[in-house]
């Protein structure tokens, strides 16, 4: 059973590849990329390469937010460009950190080096599928939030690939503005929350629901 996550993560492969080029064009020719991730958007051109995608994704993931809701929808409308806005900047630093994490994890990476570079046949799923989900989270609750409402409620996919951490998270309903706290005490503000540890973000197959 495949989520909305990772239908959409199938579209980033191709920016993430050439971004991931960009990257070793830019550490050839410049050195180490900043530790900030807002620089890290800049040096690398995220945006140019990528942003468009993220909001295309962020956009698919506030029309599932109001499937369902009928005129209830209405008032998420006039919220969504603070959605999308929240979704594309989610994006971004996911990827950023990504790149901020290899540079300093790995030598200056040169294209002969067996398994470093993505490529067509072994792209970066991982980290595309916990980009499109951090987009579609972050617009989610942003969205929610401009238009009033109070709480969000985490939702585990329920099968036994779940982990532990998240299983004990499923179905647990808080404010928009709390986290969600885990049993090894990691905070995350919705699934694929580029602010929590690593270990609670990749292969997590989790959505965020936002209501009243």
């Amino acid at each position: 059973m495949s989520t909305p996550q990772e239908e959409d993560a199938g579209s980033l492969i191709p920016a993430l590849l050439a971004i991931y080029t960009n990257y070793l064009a830019y550490r050839a020719a410049q050195g180490n990329v900043s530790t900030a991730w807002t620089t890290v958007v800049d040096q690398i051109g995220l945006q140019s390469f990528i942003g468009d995608q993220l909001a295309m994704i962020a956009a698919r993931a506030l029309a599932r937010q109001r499937e369902g809701l009928g005129a209830g929808a209405d008032e998420l409308w006039t919220a969504v460009p603070q959605g999308v806005a929240a979704g594309v900047n989610a994006g971004l630093q996911t990827v950023a950190e990504a790149l901020i994490w290899t540079d300093e994890h790995e030598d200056v990476p040169t294209k002969d080096e067996d398994g470093l570079i993505p490529t067509q046949s072994d792209p970066p799923e991982e980290l595309a599928l916990v980009t499109a989900q951090a987009v579609a989270s972050a617009a989610q609750e942003a969205t929610a939030e401009a238009a009033g409402w109070r709480f969000k409620t985490w939702e585990s996919i329920g099968d036994r690939q779940v982990r532990e951490t998240h299983r004990a998270l499923a179905g647990q309903k808080i404010r928009l503005a709390e986290a969600f706290t885990t049993i090894d005490g990691d905070s995350l503000r919705y699934p694929g929350d580029p602010l929590a540890e690593i270990s609670n973000r990749i292969g997590c197959r989790c959505t965020l629901r936002t209501s009243r």
